[in-house]
Order: structure tokens, then sequence, then C-alpha cells
């Protein structure tokens, strides 16, 4: 199933921490049996990103880990994209999502 999710929905748990896989399924199943991490159910979402020809609407398949924070996301690879990953798995974000968006990225600047 392919559906749109509106900003706040994808950010959703608050604070992750990303990383690029070339097969969620596999990697879920690692996490899972080295660290014991459970998942929420993946989400196969339509969402715009840039690519080389500009900006596409792209199916990715991710999943976000039960509990936190931090909660880990997983991303599938897609080719072509931010999301291409390395082969392997791969550090991508940190992601934080704020209704101070605004005053936090300022106060993120100050800091340097």
């Amino acid at each position: 199933m392919t559906f749109q999710l509106s900003p706040p929905a994808v950010h959703i748990p608050f604070f992750h921490v990303g990383f690029i896989v070339p097969d969620l399924d596999a990697a879920m199943e690692e996490f899972h049996v080295a660290l014991g991490i459970e998942w929420r159910a993946p989400i196969d979402a339509l969402i715009p990103l840039r690519g080389p020809d500009g900006v596409v609407e792209t199916n990715v398949y991710s999943v976000y880990s039960e509990g936190g924070p931090p909660a880990i996301e997983l991303v599938q690879s897609v080719r072509g994209i931010p999301l291409a990953g390395n082969g392997g798995v791969s550090f991508h974000h940190l992601g934080f999502w704020t209704d101070r968006l605004a005053d936090s990225s300022y106060d993120l600047d100050e800091r340097g």
C-alpha cells in the first residue's frame, strides 16, 4: 500500500537516528536478533525527494523502532537519490521534529 504522509507524521517518533539499509526486512531481523529491537509496522510512503533530475515523488520503505527516545529509523536504499546509501548499513540522519522549528534552528546556529 502506498500513501502520502503529512510532514509531522513522517517525523514521528520525534527524536530518532536514521540509517540507510539495502534490505529493510533483513535489517529489521538483524537488529532484532543482535540488539533485541522491536519494530513498529513498516511504512511504504510516497515522499517528494530531490534527485539529479529535480524533485520527484519516490516510494520510501521505512520503519521506526518501538521505544526511545531516541528511536531508530531504518530506510531501504533508493538508487539515484540521497537515500542511495553505500551498499551496506550507513548512518544517514538525526531526526527531530518540533513546533518551534524556527526558534530551534536559531538556537542551533547560535551554538555553532
